[in-house]
């Protein structure tokens, strides 16, 4: 046992041994990175080597150079001469015109006051479904248009700086079928009317007045004379013939204008018969009653 403890202790000197000198063989060995540190040129040395710079004419200053800068702010050169550029021989491209929005309405008639321009009044159709018709005045808004002015058939409306003129659209002319008068055109103006609008009416066939006085009873009622019945015939045949060729185009108001002609023969035609008869009743009446002298005759 005391053999052992013997052999160890000398075995572990040993190995201090050669630990201590393998840290001393590598420890005192120089660092390759400290010795490139160290070999470098020092700052007095790198200033030293630095080559000098001579004195030569065309050498500036900085300072000269600010002074030279400064004196640029405070006189600035003469602007050089402006070279104009030569004018353009190709053809000049004038800018196209952008179409103006217009109202969606029809003018159909006006009432000019020249007096009082508040009080005149403008008759437009909308252009909606039901084409609804309204009065307006100056100043009133229309589809964000205002109604500038209103003159005796036409009217000014404008959105802002732009401003349009309409004018009345004259109705399609009316036929009298019965008196044989040709078509004229007649425009739809009102003018120097009562403080109410009003549309002119529209034109009716005018028949001849056919009256004569009944002097002999200035107490009974003033028959008319009777009409023809080769005026009725004819009537009768015009309104047959209307009725058999059916519409005679697919626009509205010309099936309109084609209407009121049937109804206003057949009213001529009821009112013919009608008128008829009471005449025939009236002269019965005059045969029957004794005859009074007429206060004119008498002398």
């Amino acid at each position: 046992m005391i053999r052992t403890l013997r052999i160890t202790s000398i075995v572990a000197g040993l190995l201090a041994a050669g630990l201590l000198a393998l840290f001393s063989m590598y420890g005192v060995q120089p660092d390759p990175q400290t010795v490139q540190l160290l070999s470098t040129p020092t700052v007095i040395e790198q200033f030293k080597d630095r080559p000098t710079v001579e004195n030569r004419a065309d050498t500036v200053s900085v300072l000269e150079e600010l002074a030279k800068g400064l004196a640029r702010l405070i006189n600035p050169p003469a602007a050089a001469a402006s070279v104009q550029p030569q004018a353009r021989t190709g053809p000049v491209i004038m800018p196209t015109a952008r179409p103006r929005p217009s109202a969606k309405f029809k003018l159909l008639a006006t009432s000019y006051h020249p007096s009082d321009p508040n009080l005149s009044r403008a008759l437009i159709e909308l252009d909606t479904v039901d084409q609804r018709q309204v009065w307006v005045r100056i100043g009133q808004t229309i589809e964000h248009y205002t109604i500038t002015d209103i003159k005796d058939g036409s009217i000014a409306y404008g959105s802002g700086d732009s401003v349009q003129l309409v004018q009345v659209e004259p109705r399609p002319p009316k036929v009298n079928l019965l008196a044989g008068q040709e078509p004229r055109p007649r425009q739809m103006t009102v003018s120097s009317l009562t403080n109410t609008p009003a549309v002119s009416p529209r034109p009716r066939p005018q028949l001849p007045a056919r009256t004569v006085a009944r002097a002999s009873n200035p107490n009974l009622p003033t028959a008319t004379k009777p009409q023809s019945d080769q005026d009725i015939q004819r009537a009768e045949q015009m309104v047959a013939q209307l009725q058999s060729m059916g519409p005679q185009s697919e626009d509205p108001e010309k099936q309109r204008i084609q209407q009121e002609v049937l109804e206003k023969l057949g009213a001529y035609i009821q009112a013919a018969r009608l008128n008829n008869e009471a005449n025939g009743l009236g002269q019965q009446q005059d045969m029957n009653l004794p005859g009074i002298p007429d206060p004119n005759l008498i002398q």
